[in-house]
């Protein structure tokens, strides 16, 4: 179920057949090139374990309406190549959710707080959208994101980065049915016309 994950596999490229075949968005593909923890998480980047941890972060692209609605055999969109920055200047309504996929030390065992830190880091950064984020560390995967609200009190610009929520520790090559079962839960409803 979970091939698109397999240590042999590119993970940006493992991310995009699994948001392409196995949800069936179509994807719009931002690069397939990688970036260091300090281009990927850009002002929230700290010299401190957690995104020491981080060996490739990869901007897997965005999902958007439109992404729901078209078939996903489609070519792939392609963004602009100049940089991560234009996925921040978005309106406020979230018009896409973007995708991420963090490489981090394949023999790092990652307690709940260091990727709840790098996802809300990444949250934080993109102010644009909502992030959703692929992390794989050796044979096991984890995908996580925020919620988002706004500040109560008026004179506070953007949004508040809240709770993290985090389906861990998932068994590339043997996924618990419980997991499965998330996964399979994330696909969109199909209406029969």
């Amino acid at each position: 179920m979970l091939e698109y994950f397999t240590k042999n596999t590119n993970l940006q490229e493992g991310a995009l057949d699994f948001f392409r075949i196995h949800l069936g968005f179509s994807v719009k593909e931002y690069t397939k090139k990688s970036f260091t923890a300090a281009q990927i998480f850009g002002s929230q980047f700290k010299d401190s374990p957690s995104f020491k941890a981080v060996e490739a972060g990869f901007v897997v692209g965005m999902v958007d309406d439109n992404s729901l609605k078209k078939p996903h055999l489609n070519s792939p969109d392609l963004y602009d190549q100049d940089g991560v920055t234009e996925l921040n200047n978005k309106p406020k309504d979230y018009p896409a959710i973007f995708l991420y996929a963090i490489e981090l030390t394949p023999e790092l065992k990652p307690k709940r707080g260091l990727l709840a830190e790098l996802t809300r880091a990444l949250n934080i950064e993109y102010k644009g959208a909502p992030v959703v984020v692929i992390f794989r560390y050796g044979e096991i995967m984890a995908l996580a994101t925020n919620r988002r609200s706004n500040y109560k009190v008026k004179h506070k610009q953007g949004e508040k980065i809240g709770k993290v929520s985090i389906l861990l520790d998932i068994n590339i090559n043997q996924p618990h049915p419980g997991h499965q079962q998330i996964l399979y839960r994330l696909k969109p409803e199909t209406k029969a016309t």
